[in-house]
């Protein structure tokens, strides 16, 4: 049936065309229809377009329905796909594929999702990308988010990047909250986290970094809060920095507070916060200085170990 328009051609069984121009339901694929716009295209059963420009349904893709707007097409195998509006937008192989608007974006895989934006990509099954430009979501990314942001890229299986600039996770079971070029890599399923900042890289399972700038965690179950251009080495499982500048953890289970220029020097167990320090001992804390106040005046009631102070003698003893 056609309602009106010009150059309109309904030759497939059961399909509608109501009005605008140039309009194609092709023969064989049955119960389509075409509301209005012009130029569009459907080549396959029970799918709808229901207004724009020069807008396609291919073979292969029943039930889809495109919306509206210019050059946007539902390619094969994309069946129950559906575009809303934008331009150049498409679905390919995308089984219930979703593009909601913008340019020149594409659901790549079955249930991928792309709200919006452009030239955003969602190849992953079950992925999302809500908008924002140039993000991807890789083919093995099953599961996997990128909320907005330029220049986002997630390769690993249910994994997320809230938004920011040029962030990475190459690793399933990720997670970069936002900031600009961090980065988490390495095999396998990494459960690792950045909060943000910037240039940050975790290799390791398990890890986390919060914030800051070029800091690095290169070991499992290990942890920067913030700061610059710390690093936790690959041998450093189970370790911690919590913020300052250019300090270094290498053996296991030791701890940097903070500061400058600090390194455990490979002992393990060690604890060091203040400047340029280096690690002499294992199971031990290393500082520049120590100020103690309100130590007790007596030992009694302290416990094996404790400190005291002797006013009369001006002297600090261990308790027996």
């Amino acid at each position: 049936m056609i309602g009106g328009g010009q150059a309109n051609n309904a030759s497939s069984f059961g399909s509608f065309i109501g009005g605008g121009g140039g309009h194609i339901t092709a023969s064989n694929y049955n119960y389509n229809s075409i509301v209005g716009g012009s130029g569009h295209c459907v080549n396959s059963n029970y799918s709808s377009i229901l207004g724009g420009h020069s807008n396609t349904i291919l073979t292969g893709t029943d039930f889809a329905v495109l919306g509206g707007g210019k050059l946007n097409i539902i390619c094969a195998n994309s069946a129950y796909a559906t575009i809303v509006n934008g331009e150049n937008n498409c679905t390919h192989n995308a089984k219930f594929g979703f593009v909601g608007n913008g340019f020149k974006n594409c659901s790549v895989s079955n249930y991928a999702v792309v709200g919006g934006g452009f030239y955003n990509t969602a190849s992953g099954a079950n992925s999302f990308i809500g908008t924002g430009f140039h993000n991807s979501i890789g083919a093995s990314a099953t599961c996997s988010f990128i909320g907005s942001g330029y220049k986002n890229c997630v390769l690993g299986l249910a994994s997320f990047v809230g938004g920011g600039y040029c962030n990475v996770t190459n690793n399933g079971y990720s997670t970069i909250v936002g900031g600009a070029s961090n980065c988490i890599t390495g095999t396998g399923n990494s459960v690792s986290f950045i909060g943000g900042g910037s240039f940050n890289t975790i290799s390791a399972t398990h890890s986390g970094l919060v914030a800051g700038r070029g800091n690095c965690v290169a070991a499992d179950l290990a942890g920067i809060v913030s700061g610059c251009a710390n690093v936790i080495g690959a041998s450093a499982d189970c370790t911690f920095i919590g913020g300052g500048n250019a300090n270094c953890v290498t053996a296991a289970y030791s701890a940097i507070l903070g500061g400058s220029g600090n390194c455990d020097n490979g002992k393990a167990y060690a604890g060091l916060f203040g400047c340029n320090l280096t690690g002499t001992l294992s199971c031990a804390m290393h500082a520049n200085n120590f100020v103690a106040q309100n130590i007790p005046t007596s030992p009694a009631g302290l416990p094996h170990g404790a400190l005291w102070y002797n006013p009369s003698t001006f002297s600090v003893y261990i308790a027996p």
